[in-house]
């Protein structure tokens, strides 16, 4: 099988790697030639230059994204290495449109080469369902999905069954957001997140202020919009119970020998906070 290695620059001792291990199980493995140069302390001249800085301009001189587009048309599969960089884990973009995959894709390579990004093209329920079924978790979920037509909106970005697989890839803390074409979170939405036993004090929203358009009336009044920010319990009662009633059970235990920790820590704040609110009502009086 003929296999195109893709990723960041910053991983390409990854991707001569993953080449050496793709090629010993018999299969045609390609990379540019520069990653492989580049781990032999080669090319330097290359390598320097985008170390100051000068990433996006080294792409377009050497044409890599033209020359990576033509590899993978020509190959069987492609592997993308997607490791954490800068501290910093992947970020996936899940869109059905083709042509906006390429127009993302070379805007990021040359204005944002730091971003690890992870294009997927397809339905978005249907790559959740993938995800899912992976064992993939996201610590951030944003579903932002512009309608075709009116008749359209709210068909993906926040139906019931969109909403359910998205908080389930959730990670525990994680947020998710999307746009609910309203002023505020509707009631079907509340239903759907009440549905998915979230708390109240998980679900918060602020209002953005957007561009309207002769397009955008059809289905939303005004120019403000509802954002919802919905963090995921670090612990579901329905699913934790024994759990966090331990936890209760342990705060009360410890309660008392916590706040004579903490008394006898801040003794002399504590009571300098006293005299001076006992001198204030002397004053008052």
């Amino acid at each position: 099988m003929k296999i195109t290695i893709c990723g960041s620059s910053a991983f390409r001792q990854q991707m001569v790697d993953y080449q050496e291990k793709l090629e010993q199980m018999g299969h045609k493995a390609i990379i540019h030639p520069h990653y492989v140069q580049f781990v032999k302390e080669g090319r330097r001249d290359i390598l320097d230059r985008i170390d100051k800085g000068e990433h996006a301009q080294v792409k377009k001189e050497n044409d890599y994204i033209r020359w990576y587009h033509k590899a993978i048309k020509d190959s069987d599969a492609v592997l993308i290495l997607n490791f954490e960089k800068k501290g910093i884990k992947n970020q996936v973009v899940a869109e059905l449109n083709h042509d906006v995959i390429d127009l993302v894709g070379k805007k990021v390579e040359e204005e944002c080469p730091d971003v690890n990004l992870d294009l997927r093209q397809g339905d978005f329920k249907e790559i959740l369902i993938e995800t899912i079924k992976n064992k993939e978790e996201f610590e951030a979920i944003s579903i932002d999905a512009f309608p075709n037509s009116a008749e359209d909106v709210n068909c993906d970005a926040s139906n019931n069954e969109v909403l359910k697989l998205a908080w389930k890839a959730l990670k525990p803390g994680g947020i998710l957001t999307f746009y609910p074409d309203s002023r505020y979170i509707p009631s079907r939405i509340l239903n759907i997140l009440h549905d998915l036993e979230v708390p109240e004090t998980s679900i918060h929203y602020t209002v953005a202020k957007f561009k309207t358009s002769e397009f955008t009336k059809n289905y939303h009044y005004g120019e403000l919009m509802a954002v919802p920010a919905i963090q995921k319990p670090l612990l579901l009662w329905k699913d934790n119970q024994a759990k966090v009633n331990e936890l209760v059970k342990e705060y009360y235990n410890t309660l008392d020998e916590k706040i004579s920790a903490y008394v006898k820590k801040h003794k002399d704040e504590l009571t300098s906070t006293v005299n001076d609110s006992k001198d204030n009502l002397e004053e008052a009086a």
